[in-house]
């Protein structure tokens, strides 16, 4: 059974991710079905019979009772231009870090936003509807070399990177100890590794 993604970003790699532990290589069939409420109408329209989403498109699945198969929680990581300078790296990790803790003492006054992602013919959603236990967040913080080879280890395992490619090449961490110190002033000297 195919399983829709948006190929080389989160539901992809978690979708892989979720089902190796059950499932041999071979049986794992990814297909590139856009974004998220693309992939939800295809499965919707009977196009796909399996799809990795993410809120606020769990929610709706299960108000609509679909069946969650498996579930994970996805760890992103912020991308920035090379020509982002320090300070404007730091106040977005700021705002990233004020956020997060918003959003963990209390999401649901936050949760028009995923509300007004989901068109009113599809399903009608409240904050009540949502899972608390699905939404979690957590302050910015670096994207430290032993991080990294593990994920390079495993993308190059399922053929999603090359081999010539490395931590010095993909990440820019020359940021990452002044920002976190500019998000936590208060915090020790951080390590990249």
């Amino acid at each position: 059974m195919p399983i829709g993604v948006n190929m080389h970003h989160g539901s992809h790699y978690v979708a892989i991710q979720s089902l190796e532990g059950f499932l041999e290589p071979h049986e794992i069939r990814i297909v590139n079905a856009g974004g998220p409420e693309k992939r939800f109408e295809d499965l919707r329209q009977g196009r796909i019979d399996a799809v990795a989403i993410m809120e606020p498109w769990v929610t709706v699945a299960e108000k609509l009772g679909y069946k969650i198969i498996v579930e994970a929680h996805y760890a992103g990581l912020e991308v920035a231009s090379p020509d982002l300078d320090q300070e404007t790296f730091a106040a977005i990790n700021r705002a990233i870090s004020k956020a997060a803790k918003k959003l963990t003492a209390n999401p649901y006054p936050y949760l028009h936003y995923l509300i007004e992602q989901v068109p009113p013919e599809v399903v009608t959603l409240t904050p009540a509807d949502f899972n608390r236990n699905r939404l979690r967040f957590i302050d910015p913080a670096p994207y430290s070399q032993r991080d990294f080879d593990r994920s390079y280890r495993w993308m190059i395992k399922w053929g999603l990177i090359g081999q010539d490619a490395g931590f010095q090449k993909l990440v820019d961490s020359r940021f990452d100890n002044q920002a976190i110190h500019l998000v936590h002033p208060d915090a020790s000297a951080l390590q990249a590794n």
